[in-house]
């Protein structure tokens, strides 16, 4: 009997948490980028410590850096241990051991110094393509990128993602959080892309508290994450670029991990004008179409129904099973 309970724990944890379902997806990419904004939250350690900054990419999911957790030379920074793992393709999954979920604190700027602010609670995280061969050669001097998912689905705003490549000349925007807990905002262009980077023009050049932000593309009306950097980055041989990582080699396991995949609209569709009417064309298709507005709430009630419909079976069966 221990051990039945043991399983329906374990069972029970996959079922209330983990990666987005399919309409939890959708509903995603239904609502996201709608507005220019920075989107970003504060990560720091649970002392307050490695201020970085977090992009909220979901109700439930973050895409950061590491700086708060595990240092440059992969130790964990609250008892200065070492950290190891083992890559056996691009592709493998490194997760962050449960017992260091603690050490994670999430907030919004303006709640960052609120002591009675509650920060979402933490039930896994990933440091995800640091397999990658370009990435992993660079950890020594950058940042392993994570993922971090909470239990709670959130009220925030995040911006769309994308498989779609930047080009050449692109005007993109970028939101920079410095150590000062402020955000300053630039226009770049993208100047050249590389394997899983690409760099832009040079800005605060002489400021190197820098510790991370978003880099945004408009597609339409429509707000697109199209690459990070978890701290200050340039060229010591041609000091007037700045370099960011690329969306798109997290793509994979960003779809594995926390279910946050690509639909068939692509931002080339978006930007041909009117992004909405074609989504709701091609989403219902010989349907009757419902206003936005209800459709949504009937989708938020309806995934809210089913959750708490599992949570209380799962509520039931571990008491039958507790006696």
């Amino acid at each position: 009997m221990k051990m039945i309970r043991i399983i329906f724990l374990l069972f029970a944890g996959i079922l209330v948490h983990g990666k987005l379902s399919e309409e939890e997806n959708q509903q995603r990419e239904d609502t996201c980028g709608v507005k220019k904004d920075q989107y970003i939250w504060a990560f720091t350690n649970d002392k307050g410590e490695g201020l970085t900054a977090a992009v909220p990419i979901s109700q439930k999911h973050f895409l950061t850096y590491a700086r708060p957790v595990l240092s440059l030379d992969s130790k964990w920074i609250h008892d200065q241990s070492n950290f190891t793992w083992q890559c056996t393709d691009e592709n493998t999954v490194v997760e962050m051991p449960p017992d260091m979920l603690s050490h994670i604190k999430l907030a919004p700027l303006g709640s960052l110094k609120d002591p009675n602010y509650e920060s979402p609670k933490p039930v896994r995280a990933y440091f995800i393509a640091i397999c990658n061969k370009n990435i992993n050669g660079t950890l020594e001097w950058h940042y392993a990128p994570m993922i971090v998912e909470v239990e709670d689905s959130l009220k925030v705003d995040y911006p769309c993602i994308t498989d779609d490549y930047i080009h050449s000349g692109d005007t993109l925007y970028t939101y920079r959080l410095h150590d000062s807990a402020t955000v300053t905002e630039h226009t770049v262009k993208m100047e050249k892309a590389y394997n899983d980077a690409f760099s832009t023009t040079m800005f605060e050049k002489d400021k190197l508290t820098d510790v991370g932000g978003p880099v945004l593309q408009p597609f339409g009306d429509t707000w697109t994450l199209v690459g990070m950097k978890g701290g200050y980055s340039y060229d010591g041989g041609n000091s007037n670029r700045r370099y960011f990582h690329a969306i798109e080699p997290f793509l994979k396991q960003l779809c594995e991990l926390a279910g946050i995949c690509g639909t068939d609209v692509s931002p080339a569709v978006v930007e041909r004008s009117n992004a909405n009417l074609v989504k709701k064309e091609s989403k219902n298709s010989g349907k009757s179409a419902k206003s936005g507005e209800s459709k949504k709430e009937e989708e938020e009630a309806g995934n809210g129904a089913k959750m708490i419909g599992i949570e209380m079976i799962l509520v039931i069966v571990f008491v039958y099973l507790w006696k």
